[in-house]
């Protein structure tokens, strides 16, 4: 290689300094202590006037001295940049070639690693999975196992991520099915129902579950010492009455269980109806028909 071979020649400028600053110092000692009076200002700034000619010739004769020093500066600069700008464009050539061919290996290994996320979320059982490609899997030093282990550790999270989701929609759906039972039962044991919204604050997982059925309790509880009802004593029904026919029995057919039919007509506290209904459901669920007369409450 051919280095450049520079010789410098250090700028020499010579003027008369001391000359120049000795005609100045005398200029400006005219003006030592001097005090401005009103009269005096018309005077005054035609002497400043004077003094700007004076600093504009010393600004233009350095200048002028400054160009002419620094052209053979400027030469030399000119020059470098212009054999410097040939490298620059021979690079540049190469560099779009060598991109070319870089792009096209990223597109294989994107190719691959594709190939082989897929191939891993068949493994697991998640076709569905979208994984994206990470640009750092395309570098042409990542090998493929190493991208295998990413994207394995990918999967895992993910399943771990929708075991806790399941989890927690299982605890959701637990806890709703618990509520939902202990007020059944606690409806059955007072004979009436709180309204669910009630107990809605109740679904939140934060609360345990059992401080939470402790808290139905004492809302039945609260509402039946209201209500002045005691779950241990018999309900207080006015006098019940029940008609009951029994209309002939049919012989029943050979193989066939034998059948009865049994009319009953009811007659209970408006407040144990929801007990009453629930016994209802219970009966009909054991009969082979169930017929409820046009009129009356159905359950």
């Amino acid at each position: 290689m051919t280095e450049p071979k520079i010789t410098e020649t250090l700028p020499a400028i010579s003027f008369n300094a001391e000359e120049l600053e000795a005609w100045v110092r005398a200029i400006v000692a005219n003006y030592e202590g001097l005090v401005v009076t009103e009269d005096m200002v018309p005077a005054i700034k035609s002497e400043m006037a004077g003094l700007n000619k004076v600093r504009d010739r010393l600004e233009a004769a350095r200048k002028e001295a400054v160009r002419r020093v620094s052209a053979p500066i400027r030469e030399f600069e000119d020059r470098i940049k212009a054999v410097t700008a040939i490298i620059v464009e021979a690079r540049a050539g190469l560099d779009a070639q060598v991109k070319a061919f870089e792009e096209l290996q990223r597109a294989d290994k994107r190719r691959e690693v594709q190939f082989l996320i897929t191939a891993t979320l068949d493994e697991h059982g998640l076709p569905g999975l979208d994984i994206p490609i990470q640009d750092g899997w395309l570098n042409k030093t990542k090998p493929l196992k190493t991208i295998k282990a990413e994207v394995e550790a990918i999967i895992l999270r993910h399943i771990q991520q929708e075991r806790e989701r399941a989890a927690l929609e299982q605890a959701r759906q637990d806890r709703a099915v618990a509520i939902e039972q202990k007020v059944e039962a606690l409806a059955e044991i007072y004979g009436f129902s709180l309204p669910a919204s009630s107990f809605l604050r109740l679904q939140d997982l934060q609360v345990p579950l059992a401080e939470a059925l402790t808290q139905i309790e004492q809302a039945y509880s609260a509402r039946a010492q209201a209500m002045r009802i005691d779950p241990a004593a018999p309900a207080a029904t006015p006098p019940r009455s029940a008609h009951v026919l029994q209309p002939v029995v049919p012989t029943a057919a050979p193989g066939r269980p034998l059948r009865k039919t049994l009319t009953i007509t009811l007659e209970y506290d408006a407040m144990r109806e929801p007990a009453v209904l629930a016994s209802l459901r219970h009966l009909e669920s054991l009969c082979a028909s169930f017929t409820r007369i046009p009129g009356m409450r159905a359950a």
